[in-house]
């Protein structure tokens, strides 16, 4: 039994109940390192429900811009996470 620590963490996170905290954060840290300071600024809040990604922003021309490029949203998180974790995005 020779596994890599990396899978084993794998593991034991997709087999217990801190997964869906797990990937929020994971989400979180993603958005803020790579959406830029006039995208996080209006931000007012990010999570994970599910497989749907809640985005709440304060700014209604952001609003709209985040709406348009929703599947664009999903893909770079899913991407940045290896996995098809989110399959849907709501900008609210």
């Amino acid at each position: 039994m020779d596994q890599h620590i990396k899978d084993v963490l794998k593991n034991y996170v997709d087999n217990s109940k801190i997964k869906k905290g797990y990937y929020s954060n994971k989400i979180k840290a993603y958005w803020y390192e790579s959406m830029g300071e006039s995208i996080t600024s209006r931000t007012t809040d990010l999570y994970l429900r599910g497989t749907t990604l809640h985005v709440l922003v304060s700014s209604a021309p952001l609003k709209n811009e985040l709406f348009n490029h929703r599947d664009k949203i999903m893909s770079r998180i899913n991407e940045y996470l290896n996995e098809e974790i989110v399959q849907e995005v709501l900008i609210k």
